[in-house]
């Protein structure tokens, strides 16, 4: 989850701290890595986020809000 950080300076400390990832959002995470695992133990080599929430009971949306968050993440530390 991101929080407005509207009166804080725009250092680069600054922006990594915007667009750290949420605890929960870590915790998702490592969820769908072990929905990952099952697919990928099963030779599964690509899938829908609509696909996974159905397969393993979760929100597609969330999915693909995580994924995008932790994408944003690791990219702006390069």
């Amino acid at each position: 989850m991101k929080r407005s950080n509207k009166g804080a300076p725009k250092t680069a400390a600054g922006k990594q701290a915007a667009e750290q990832v949420s605890e929960l959002t870590t915790n998702r995470l490592s969820v769908y890595l072990r929905c990952l695992s099952v697919l990928e133990d099963a030779r599964v080599r690509t899938i829908s986020s609509q696909a996974l929430a159905e397969q393993f009971h979760l929100n597609a949306a969330q999915i693909r809000k995580d994924l995008a968050s932790a994408a944003s993440a690791t990219t702006s530390a390069i």
